[in-house]
């Protein structure tokens, strides 16, 4: 993997561009939770950004707040197609904002919101390449 100018790409260390610290992750894989846990606290940072539109932003931290309960974010589209998300403790964007709740770390949800989404099936890698 080669790295863009200004980029540091080490095995273990992720993506570093100036004091931004970028964690590729899987939705709902454990394996990506506990490396976002092990990098947050590495890292120590002093804000989050997310990968979840602002417009569900309340309905995420209601949930993640209760962790280690499940709860379901659901929305309706335009189409009347409803949208639902599962909080969850395994996932590690919900793992993002919980550590950044329980640190006092403003979070920024900074997905655009999308109606129809596209479903793509795409084959990923072994989530326990990770570790």
């Amino acid at each position: 993997m080669s790295a863009l100018p200004g980029m540091v790409s080490k095995m273990g260390q992720g993506l570093t561009r100036q004091s931004i610290h970028f964690v590729p992750v899987l939705h709902g894989r454990l394996e990506f939770a506990l490396e976002v846990a092990r990098r947050f606290r590495r890292v120590r940072p002093s804000a989050v950004a997310v990968e979840l539109p602002p417009t569900i932003r309340e309905k995420v931290l209601r949930g993640v707040a209760r962790l280690p309960f499940l709860s379901v974010v659901h929305y309706e589209e335009d189409d009347g197609a409803f949208v639902y998300l599962l909080v969850e403790v395994t996932d590690p964007v919900m793992e993002a904002c919980r550590l950044a709740l329980e640190n006092d770390i403003p979070i920024h949800f900074i997905d655009r919101d999308t109606k129809g989404y596209p479903r793509v099936r795409e084959p990923f890698p072994d989530p326990y390449a990770v570790s």
